[in-house]
């Protein structure tokens, strides 16, 4: 078992006249909680829920808006077996909920609720050296797109 605390300062430029910013007027805090089992038979499973949560953003398109954004939830799930020395494979699961965000109180439509699945297959040559092949899609998407991606990956490590 293990927790974790990730902290997001608001950073990056933002600008109070823009709707598109790349930093964020906010702070965000993600607790979090993780179970991992090891099967010692190959089989490998984590499991971990935490929650994002937000302060609110007191300069939203004018020094006088406030825009507020609701917990949200998130589950993931991932397994891993190991086929043979330097060879595995995973599937993973991922689910958010929640993060309605408000403009001065009202209500919205912005509630999240979006899972994805993947895998991924790794091949190791060396020690240091591996070729991971990966795929993941949306299996449904509330808000936002929905996208499907496939990814080959060299990796060397050389420490």
């Amino acid at each position: 078992m293990g927790a974790s605390l990730v902290v997001t300062a608001p950073t990056g430029l933002y600008y109070v006249d823009k709707p598109v910013n790349i930093g964020a007027n906010r702070w965000a805090f993600k607790p979090e909680v993780g179970v991992s089992y090891n099967s010692k038979k190959r089989l490998y499973l984590d499991f971990y829920a935490g929650v994002w949560l937000f302060t609110a953003n007191t300069s939203f398109l004018t020094d006088t808006t406030t825009r507020t954004q609701d917990p949200l939830t998130s589950l993931q799930l991932h397994a891993s077996y190991t086929i043979a020395t330097r060879f595995w494979a995973a599937i993973d699961g991922t689910w958010y909920s929640g993060g309605a965000m408000q403009v001065d109180g009202a209500p919205s439509a912005s509630r999240q609720e979006n899972s994805r699945v993947g895998a991924l297959l790794s091949y190791g040559f060396t020690s240091s050296q591996s070729l991971k092949l990966s795929w993941s899609f949306g299996a449904s998407a509330r808000v936002g797109q929905d996208f499907t991606t496939i990814g080959l990956a060299y990796q060397y490590l050389w420490f």
